[in-house]
């Protein structure tokens, strides 16, 4: 193959057949510009080679980032007509249009992309129309849909690197709908398949997801992710990646991370990625011109979940029940997802409630999340699956009152949960594994002398909830509010009435 491509490059004049060869060659090598050039003012008498040249050309354009003048040349493309090329057209001028942050235009394209794929049997290019219209729906704010398409596509595809791709974008949905565990086990088998592939960009987004996935969760290893996935992403020269991780660096307090953000963003970025950063920046320096920025760049790409996130940030900084209500029933609408537990953003719904919009308030009340605690009234702990797997309530109770106190002293504990036994510490120890084994061994550790439990996204607390949302209602002086708040959620948390169980 290699001594083909040597002596085609020295043909003086070659054919487009030859040409097109050549323009593989240059971009199996990683030569973009030369297989750009070589494509150059290629001659139209063909349609048929002509639509295989644009394709090349459009491709080698996404690879080089110009996604912009990729889309102009699958443009092209499309413009050509009903030629056998075009579902693959559509696909990538899908894919260079969730590049440049127009995820509707991107989502029709790949709608269409997608039935001509299934007409014509081109499973591959079904697979990866399917794929990049799970990520329009990503970015859209369709989580729960993209969720679906993610895992359509998953048995489509066969090669390490394809499949890396699916999982990272799926860990990352299943994030936002504040799905923990789920996110982290889709996560970790997209490192595993981003490491079969070798490919720096796949292990750097895996990465990167997996840092944003611990820094929400409060787990010290979210910055050594990032720096893990900064280094990969370096080798991958991807500039909107690498912002990204600038990005979360600057939500742990990183010097200098936001500003080196924002640099990348406007060197590769999106509308989109660019409404994120004011998002970031607003709630760091706490001005609301960065909220009404992300606002008009969210309208501008699409972007459902952002587009939702700027609405609450601005109407967090001046409450007011009348804008309660519609955001309320848009929040609502939208689906549960991670930030309806954010204990800051609790104003909403009992303003709307007070407005006369109940359902965010009373959905609140009844319960959402992965993971639902209850400790008001009884003692139980539930999942989507059914009841948490433990061999008694005290296993519960230890993680409880690890959340309330943040950490405690293990001998203290083992003395408090088991007061009767000749042997308190080792029954904590037992304890401590059940809890670990039926949640996940990195939200319970010992840490030095004392035990601490992370209290990851999706997490509903009956007696969390009830107490932050009674302290907005007192703040915010909302008696309506208040008074189903404590009628929903009645009773308190008292740790002593459960410590007489076996």
């Amino acid at each position: 193959m290699e001594a083909f491509f040597r002596h085609a490059e020295r043909v003086a004049h070659p054919s487009p057949r030859l040409r097109l060869l050549l323009a593989l060659g240059h971009r199996m090598r990683g030569e973009l510009d030369r297989g750009l050039a070589v494509l150059e003012g290629f001659p139209e008498e063909d349609p048929a080679l002509l639509a295989e040249a644009l394709l090349a050309q459009g491709t080698l354009l996404g690879l080089k980032g110009a996604h912009g003048e990729a889309e102009d040349v699958f443009s092209q493309g499309v413009a050509l007509g009903e030629t056998p090329l075009r579902a693959r057209f559509l696909t990538s001028r899908g894919a260079a249009r969730i590049r440049l942050g127009r995820y509707r235009e991107a989502a029709e394209d790949l709608e269409e992309a997608l039935f001509l794929s299934r007409k014509e049997r081109l499973k591959e290019v079904e697979a990866l129309a399917l794929h990049n219209l799970a990520i329009a729906r990503h970015h859209l704010g369709e989580l729960a849909e993209a969720v679906r398409l993610y895992r359509e596509v998953l048995p489509l595809k066969t090669a390490p690197l394809s499949r890396a791709y699916t999982l990272l974008s799926l860990g990352e949905a299943l994030s936002y709908l504040g799905r923990f565990l789920e996110a982290k086990r889709t996560l970790f088998r997209a490192r595993e398949e981003a490491w079969a592939s070798g490919d720096y960009r796949a292990m750097g987004y895996t990465l990167l997801n997996l840092a944003d996935l611990y820094r929400e969760a409060g787990l010290p290893e979210a910055e050594g992710l990032y720096r893990e996935a900064e280094a990969h992403l370096e080798k991958a020269h991807d500039p909107y990646a690498l912002g990204l991780v600038h990005l979360g660096l600057a939500r742990l307090g990183a010097k200098g991370s936001l500003e080196r953000a924002r640099a990348l963003f406007q060197e590769g970025g999106s509308p989109g990625e660019l409404a994120e950063w004011h998002l970031v920046a607003g709630r760091l320096c706490g001005r609301p011109e960065h909220f009404e920025e992300a606002l008009r760049l969210a309208e501008k790409a699409g972007a459902g979940r952002l587009l939702l996130l700027a609405r609450l940030e601005l109407f967090l900084k001046a409450p007011s029940p009348g804008e309660a209500k519609a955001l309320a029933r848009e929040v609502l609408k939208a689906g549960f997802q991670d930030f309806w537990l954010w204990e800051r953003a609790f104003p909403l719904p009992l303003l709307a409630f007070e407005a006369g919009e109940e359902g965010l308030l009373e959905a609140l009340l009844a319960g959402v999340g992965w993971l639902r605690a209850r400790s008001l009234k009884a003692l139980e702990a539930r999942t989507e699956e059914g009841p948490l797997p433990l061999p008694s309530r005290k296993e519960l109770l230890l993680l409880l009152l690890l959340w309330r106190r943040k950490a405690l002293e293990a001998e203290a504990l083992a003395r408090l949960l088991f007061p009767g036994s000749k042997n308190p510490k080792k029954r904590l120890q037992v304890a401590v594994h059940h809890l670990r084994e039926a949640l996940d061994p990195d939200l319970v550790r010992l840490e030095g002398e004392a035990y601490r439990a992370y209290l990851p996204p999706g997490v509903w607390w009956d007696a969390r909830v009830k107490e932050g949302l009674l302290r907005w209602a007192r703040r915010l002086s909302l008696p309506q509010a208040q008074a189903r708040v404590e009628e929903a959620l009645p009773g308190r948390f008292s740790p002593q009435a459960y410590l007489t169980d076996p």
